[in-house]
């Protein structure tokens, strides 16, 4: 007798609004390292959520639908998304995507000059996601430093 596999969803409101709360007021940061197999149809489903997340492909290749826009990264890239942007992406095989999500406030106060300067100025564009590539250098930096928050982070849940 084969093991009945676990399956995760994601929980929306009637807007596509995620009811999951990432992290908390004190520490608004969470990590999570998804296998994309363990999800319905191998898909988070459309959603959205104030928090920016990014994602990483470690391994297989995942389909993302974010606004109007569709396209396929491969192991080694990676994506950002932009607070309250409805997006979705899954995969026809197997896929491993570590992934973040911050509220923008976690990056600097927002009565501060930074929040003000760089992080509104983000939330407030009409950008909806920042593909990252290691074939164009300052995407290359960007990967390595998410690259470096996740193994950060997994060392942390080790050690809990």
């Amino acid at each position: 007798m084969g093991s009945v596999k676990k399956t995760n969803k994601i929980a929306t409101d009637d807007n596509l609004m995620e009811m999951a709360q990432h992290g908390s007021s004190q520490y608004s940061f969470q990590f999570y390292c998804d296998d994309l197999e363990q999800f319905d149809f191998h898909c988070i489903d459309w959603h959205w959520h104030t928090e920016f997340e990014f994602v990483y492909v470690e391994t297989g290749t995942v389909y993302f639908g974010i606004s109007d826009k569709q396209f396929a990264l491969s192991e080694g890239q990676g994506v950002f998304i932009n607070s309250k942007i409805l997006h979705r992406y899954f995969s026809q095989g197997n896929a491993i995507v570590p992934n973040f999500v911050l509220m923008p406030y976690f990056i600097a106060a927002q009565d501060s000059l930074i929040y003000q300067k760089y992080v509104l100025p983000i939330m407030a564009s009409p950008m909806d996601y920042q593909i990252f590539s290691s074939d164009i250098p300052w995407q290359a930096q960007a990967l390595s430093l998410m690259r470096e928050i996740m193994a950060a982070q997994e060392k942390a849940s080790d050690v809990e």
